[in-house]
């Protein structure tokens, strides 16, 4: 999961340095206005490994819970 995250937050910061928003100004009885002109869509690889790192975290969660449910209760659990 550690790779995932590590290749998303790459992407994401790669993204965030080339200015993925364009503002504009405009004027407004005397008052300056900045709006949001423009927003580049993220690309497709990082909402797939943001997908990939959200599966492995609820896996790993998953086995824990089911691994200390069943030191717990001292036996397996029944499918």
């Amino acid at each position: 999961m550690d790779h995932t995250m590590d290749r998303a937050l790459r992407l994401i910061h790669t993204y965030s340095e080339a200015g993925p928003l364009a503002f504009a100004e405009a004027e407004d009885a005397g008052r300056t206005k900045a709006m949001v002109e423009a927003i580049a869509p993220l690309p497709q690889a990082i909402t797939r490994l943001i997908a990939d790192a959200l599966t492995q975290l609820r896996a790993a969660a998953q086995h824990t819970l089911q691994a200390e449910t069943e030191f717990l209760l001292g036996r397996p659990l029944t499918s």
